[in-house]
């Protein structure tokens, strides 16, 4: 009976307690969930919904594997041990930009975005030492190939533009957290060259690789933000893009022979993902709802084409032997500083 007794006690106890609670978690509802009715004022100047512009100035940092240009050799004396340094581009800081289109409120809390990001960057560099310098860029085909030379020099370019356009929708279950998944087309042009110069006494050879990429698909992804104050907001953002394209790809190589290798421009799937985080501070300025943003972020494409090693030996059976031309991960790191107006 005594376990009878406290049971039914535990259950007044909670029906008590769930009636207490049920108005207000039912004016919760009706107030901050209503995906039409924002209770948290997210407009400084006074709750004006249009669309806004902006403009972010990035400060990235490329990191690119497989830019391996020359080594150094180094015979010991006693002609079985070899020291090889490998020596490549360490690609710099470079300035980018970001332009940012949002219509918040398209329908309800259902909006739109498109981003237009755009960034170059070129790096170089010279190798001269006491050593041998070999290249492991070179085609067997080539009447230097196995040879070494006395200096090198390898210089790495790259044009990198990305778009798209999302549909948005506005999760906002509380005065100050919103929750914002969205999904959309995107689209990717990727543009490298990488040129390398080697010197044996007088003559000069070279190298020459470029290659252009585009690709389409789909980005998914979510953004969250967290009201701290009246208009100081921490942001949070991260997606995931696949796209499939093609690449044309070319390798002219001038020795004393010439050696013309064509890549296959057949579909190339690229994937990729973005993560950032930062804050965000709203004012108004002579009646302009204006936001001043900064953060950092991580972007990093895989599958990009590449410019082939070749690993074949003297004959014409293994000159096509080659590491694949779409293996390079290629991404980026850095800090934004951003700008936008609300219309």
């Amino acid at each position: 009976m005594e376990k009878w007794r406290k049971k039914i006690g535990i259950a007044v106890l909670a029906s008590a307690a769930l009636l207490t609670f049920a108005p207000n978690m039912a004016n919760a509802y009706n107030r901050d969930c209503d995906p039409c009715n924002n209770t948290c004022d997210w407009n400084c100047c006074g709750g004006f919904e249009g669309f806004d512009i902006g403009v972010d100035f990035l400060w990235w940092k490329p990191c690119v594997d497989d830019l391996d240009f020359c080594a150094s050799v180094d015979e010991e004396s006693d002609g079985f041990d070899w020291n090889i340094k490998y020596k490549g581009i360490c690609p710099d800081w470079e300035p980018g930009v970001r332009v940012l289109f949002k219509m918040p409120s398209c329908y309800c809390d259902l909006g739109l975005a498109a981003c237009y990001t755009y960034i170059h960057a070129q790096t170089k560099r010279s190798f001269r030492g006491d050593d041998d310098v070999a290249c492991p860029l070179i085609h067997p085909a080539t009447d230097e190939a196995g040879d070494t030379f006395d200096a090198a020099r390898g210089r790495w370019e790259l044009n990198y533009h990305d778009w798209d356009v999302l549909a948005t929708y506005d999760i906002a279950c509380n005065q100050c957290h919103h929750f914002k998944p969205f999904i959309g087309i995107a689209g990717n042009v990727i543009n490298q060259k990488f040129h390398v110069k080697l010197r044996a006494d007088s003559e000069i050879d070279t190298v020459n690789w470029s290659s252009d990429y585009w690709g389409v698909g789909l980005r998914a992804g979510a953004e969250y933000v967290y009201q701290i104050s009246d208009c100081l907001r921490f942001f949070s953002v991260a997606h995931g893009t696949l796209l499939a394209g093609k690449a044309d790809g070319t390798n002219h190589q001038s020795f004393p022979s010439t050696v013309r290798v064509k890549d296959d421009n057949c579909c190339y799937f690229v994937p990729g993902y973005h993560i950032g985080t930062g804050f965000s501070y709203n004012t108004c300025m002579c009646d302009w709802d204006v936001s001043f943003r900064i953060g950092y972020e991580f972007l990093v494409w895989h599958n990009v084409p590449n410019h082939r090693i070749f690993t074949g030996g003297d004959g014409m059976g293994s000159y096509s032997d080659s590491t694949s031309p779409s293996t390079r991960t290629l991404g980026f790191h850095g800090l934004l500083l951003g700008l936008g107006v609300s219309f």
